[in-house]
């Protein structure tokens, strides 16, 4: 698709929009088909092609077909291909230090920006004279109509959007402890300087929250506008779903690594944990993710709210499982020390438990 010269953008003659020029950066692993809808949105959006340019970051060097499509949307459009993978938040990093202007905006390459949405951030950034701030847009899911279980992942994730939403409404000051960051804009500067916090490190999930505490700590004020609308063309199956669980358990184990007030983790894992990561040791199995899933299933015969529930309360047992696992490996000498007492007790005889616990 060439757009070279289609009068996107701003035309000959139109009038220059105030505020600030900005960079648009895309992190992609490379899904053309998505690219083909979020490009051309892009530039319908309100990006002034006489000043503001679009990066697409593609995260690894196995996806030619969509640097070639990118570079060939519009002269606007940039592409930056990372030697190795390195997982959206390193990705978002590269593309925020190659961008050319002082204001960013932040999309993921399923999020399709809708017309005016560009220019509410760039008032926006006009109107804080460049001060330290950052403007979350709307991005809702569209859930199916239909309730069958390939289709409760979207409806899931549609629900839990809509309620962060209403969130960050009601109490603004939560925006830092629930950023999304797959539509955003900010100062270039502000998400450079976060590394002074802490570094980014690659976490398959949770990695906007970890942008949004090391933000906080800088003093950057973050506002949420639904006038700033975007699409989000989310699709995950329920195979996904579960297999997500994974990312989830394992990110959120190494973010209270990083963050121990999170969760108020102590400094070592209980006696419990330990006995506990037994039993997740079975739900890490693949198979068990394959009964989870026909579990689901089963329970849409009960409804769509009981199914939606099962969902839920699978997913949190398998993301658990991969909490323990995660957190245990951090202490092995805890772990051996309860392991040891579990394993002496057990060959207790009874007389033997009372005098001890005597």
């Amino acid at each position: 698709m060439d757009h070279h010269g289609d009068g996107r953008g701003r035309g000959a003659g139109a009038v220059t929009p105030a505020g600030p020029p900005i960079s648009l950066v895309v992190v992609t692993r490379g899904d053309e088909q998505l690219l083909r809808t979020v490009l051309p949105a892009a530039l319908d959006a309100g990006v002034d092609t006489d000043r503001d340019e679009i990066l697409v970051v593609i995260d690894g060097p196995g996806a030619p077909g969509a640097a070639a499509l990118a570079a060939g949307i519009h002269p606007v459009v940039r592409v930056l291909v990372l030697p190795e993978n390195r997982g959206a938040a390193l990705a978002r990093l590269a593309g925020v230090g190659a961008a050319k202007h002082g204001t960013v905006l932040l999309i993921d390459d399923d999020v399709r920006l809708t017309p005016g949405a560009v220019q509410v951030h760039r008032d926006f950034h006009q109107r804080s004279a460049g001060g330290p701030v950052l403007l979350v847009g709307a991005m809702p899911v569209a859930a199916p109509a239909h309730g069958d279980a390939d289709t409760l992942p979207v409806r899931v994730y549609a629900e839990s959007y809509r309620r962060t939403v209403q969130t960050w409404i009601a109490a603004p000051a939560t925006l830092a402890e629930s950023l999304w960051t797959g539509h955003l804009s900010a100062r270039r500067q502000d998400i450079l300087a976060a590394e002074s916090v802490a570094p980014t490190v690659r976490l398959d999930y949770f990695e906007d929250l970890d942008l949004g505490l090391r933000l906080s700590l800088l003093g950057v004020r973050m506002h949420y506008s639904p006038a700033a609308r975007a699409d989000h063309l989310h699709r995950k199956d329920l195979a996904g779903f579960f297999r997500e669980a994974r990312s989830r358990g394992t990110s959120l184990a190494r973010l209270s690594r990083r963050w121990p007030m999170l969760h108020g983790l102590q400094a070592a894992p209980s006696g419990q944990e330990v006995l506990r990561t037994f039993t997740g040791a079975v739900l890490r199995r693949r198979w068990a993710e394959r009964m989870l899933a026909g579990l689901v299933r089963a329970a849409g015969m009960l409804g769509r709210g009981m199914q939606e529930r099962v969902a839920l309360l699978s997913r949190h047992l398998l993301e658990r499982a991969w909490y323990d696992q995660e957190r245990l490996a951090d202490h092995p000498e805890q772990v051996q020390g309860h392991l040891a007492t579990v394993t002496e007790s057990a060959t207790m005889t009874a007389p033997q438990r009372f005098q001890a616990g005597a």
